[in-house]
């Protein structure tokens, strides 16, 4: 298990904390327990220059998929 810093808004100044976080969360997101809360739900993730889009349409599996995007 990870410990949540003491000061995390300190801890989110940091740019590679926060790509870590985000990385984290994209990867723990796509686990199968967490189908029932993305039921009938997308989350949208970007990370790296790349978009992911997490749906589960049967609350038992999670899709991934990469999004095309401009800004």
């Amino acid at each position: 298990m990870t410990e949540v810093p003491r000061d995390f808004a300190s801890f989110m100044l940091n740019a590679e904390n926060k790509m870590q976080l985000i990385r984290f969360l994209l990867t723990e997101w796509q686990l199968p327990e967490y189908a029932q809360c993305l039921h009938s739900r997308t989350i949208f993730f970007v990370c790296e220059e790349m978009c992911y889009s997490l749906h589960s349409a049967d609350g038992c599996s999670i899709l991934v998929s990469s999004v095309q995007w401009r800004i």
